[in-house]
């Protein structure tokens, strides 16, 4: 298991990858100054959260976006929190009514593990709601738009498997 994102691996999430049976050493934390080699040896690959623009410019320089491919090539499960989601589809175009694109990026294509989007922490009615508000050009774009909500809603996990097998 490796997992991505601005805040790195904590304490919660390193009891809870234990808990559901991995290894201490088989937890690989990459934060974008300190890292391991990253290869395509991994069961799951965990992005989690953070800002949209910093995140996947960090994975982008660093050749991340290669190597997650090439894992779930080899049947890895991508797990996406929160922006980790969002970068799980075609390009991140929507993340700017989210988040601040600080880094300057300007290429949104994302890891398309599948044709769309996901838009975190909005249950369906929240989506519904955003569309309206949203031009239908940008919206057409897709063939899949997600909406993944914080939990608290009937069947809303907050996390977004994608098993690729």
């Amino acid at each position: 298991m490796i997992t991505i994102g601005e805040y790195g691996i904590n304490e919660i999430l390193r009891d809870a990858a234990m808990e559901l049976g991995f290894l201490s050493e088989n937890i690989v934390v990459y934060d974008g100054d300190e890292y391991r080699k990253i290869d395509t040896d991994f069961d799951y690959i965990y992005v989690g959260e953070g800002n949209t623009f910093q995140i996947l410019d960090m994975m982008k320089s660093h050749g991340l976006i290669e190597k997650i491919h090439a894992a779930v090539d080899a049947g890895a499960s991508y797990i996406g929190s929160s922006a980790g989601a969002m970068i799980a589809g075609t390009d991140i175009l929507l993340a700017q009514d989210f988040d601040r694109n600080f880094v300057g990026m300007t290429d949104f294509q994302a890891l398309g593990l599948f044709r769309g989007t996901i838009i975190p922490h909005y249950t369906k009615e929240d989506l519904s709601c955003y569309f309206s508000r949203t031009s239908e050009e940008l919206i057409g774009h897709y063939e899949e738009i997600y909406s993944v909500g914080n939990g608290d809603e009937e069947n809303e996990t907050g996390i977004v498997i994608l098993d690729m097998e």
